[in-house]
């Protein structure tokens, strides 16, 4: 019977295989770089943040003054712009607002008609023109008129020889305007382009009112700009 059964495993092929032994799978896992991130620009701590950006041909003159800029130039009064965004650049910052942008960067420069050096480079955009500049930090405001600005301005040198018959004499000094009747206390002073932009208190003819004005000399011809146009008087003898 033994022999039998035998004979008949070895008829069916003998006494089966063993099970292979199990074959680990090995999963390779291949490491993705990391990219490099690209440098951000950050803003220089060299740069203030009330600084005053000027240009030359066009006179323009731009200063950051808190949440906004106040934009001035040759015949142009002062506007007062809310800034919409502040942007890093390399070695600088900048300011836009609607229609304007402003870029300073840490680099030295001079003015090129005065030669005056700045400590900084701008880049002013007004309305799709582009012109470059200088900047600094922004004078703390005072409340005192420089002195090329002082004196009496009338019309004409006819009206200079008659005061006591022209309404449309201006006398400047230190810290005051006066307008036929009307007297404006001096607030503030400010350098722009050009000249100095003023904050008046005036008073007269039983009204208050306060106002803010450019003044500009080129030569003895006096220009105020503010609401309305401009306003232009000639240098009276002293």
């Amino acid at each position: 019977m033994a022999i039998g059964l035998a004979a008949l495993l070895a008829g069916c092929g003998g006494a089966p295989s063993p099970a292979p032994e199990p074959v680990a799978t090995v999963v390779m896992s291949v490491a993705t770089p990391t990219p490099t991130p690209t440098p951000v620009p950050t803003a220089t701590s060299a740069i203030p943040d009330a600084v005053t950006a000027t240009t030359n041909e066009p006179f323009y003159a731009a200063a950051i003054d808190g949440d906004a800029i106040r934009l001035s130039g040759v015949d142009l009064p002062e506007r007062r712009l809310a800034i919409v965004a502040r942007d890093a650049v390399p070695d600088g910052r900048r300011w836009r607002a609607e229609g304007v942008s402003v870029t300073v960067t840490d680099r030295a420069c001079a003015d090129d008609m005065s030669g005056e050096p700045r400590p900084f480079r701008s880049v002013l955009t007004v309305g799709g023109r582009t012109a470059r500049g200088c900047a600094f930090p922004t004078p703390r405001a005072q409340a005192t008129i420089p002195a090329a600005f002082l004196g009496r301005w009338d019309r004409d040198a006819a009206a200079c020889a008659a005061p006591a018959t022209s309404i449309e004499g201006v006398t400047i000094s230190p810290r005051e305007l006066r307008f036929h009747e009307s007297l404006g206390d001096v607030t503030a002073v400010t350098p722009v382009a050009g000249g100095v932009s003023i904050a008046v208190a005036y008073s007269g003819e039983g009204e208050r009112w306060t106002t803010r004005q450019t003044l500009r000399v080129a030569g003895d011809v006096l220009t105020i700009a503010g609401e309305g146009a401009p306003i232009r008087r000639v240098r009276c003898p002293r």
